[in-house]
C-alpha cells in the first residue's frame, strides 16, 4: 500500500479491508512523514503498533 492510499482509507467513512501479515487490522493515524501507520487488529484494539504503509494489503 502508498502513502495515498492509506490515507484514504483512514479517512473513508466506508469498511475497507486492511491486512497485516494476514491479520485484519484498523489504521488509527497515518504519520506521512515516516511512511508510517498505527494500527490495531480488529478484533484487539488494545494492541496498537506502529508499521511501514508499504506492509499492509488491502483486499479488493
Amino acid at each position: 500500500m502508498d502513502i495515498e492510499r492509506a490515507q484514504e482509507i483512514f479517512h473513508s467513512e466506508a469498511k475497507i479491508n486492511v491486512y497485516l501479515n494476514g491479520k485484519e487490522v484498523w489504521i488509527d493515524k497515518v504519520d506521512r512523514v515516516n511512511n508510517c501507520a498505527s494500527i490495531h487488529e480488529v478484533n484487539n484494539p488494545n494492541e496498537q503498533e506502529t508499521v511501514e504503509i508499504t506492509k499492509l494489503k488491502e483486499l479488493q
